[in-house]
């Protein structure tokens, strides 16, 4: 991104080669991965997706 002058797209689209390919981000929401089939050591990926829920408020809801 940086040599496409592009620095501010870095955290908006990641890159990497990791056991997980990034797929989508809601903000406020959730960031999804894929399992990279293509991985060095498939035998580490035992997922096949990752998500994780993002609380934009974090204080927990009693519902007293």
């Amino acid at each position: 991104m940086l040599k496409q002058g592009k620095p501010s797209e870095i955290n908006q689209k990641p890159v990497g080669t990791g056991p997980f390919i990034f797929r989508k981000y809601e903000k406020d929401s959730a960031i999804m991965f894929d399992g990279n089939p293509e991985y060095w050591k498939p035998e580490d990926v035992r997922l096949s997706r990752l998500i994780f829920a993002i609380a934009p408020d974090a204080a927990p809801t009693l519902g007293l």
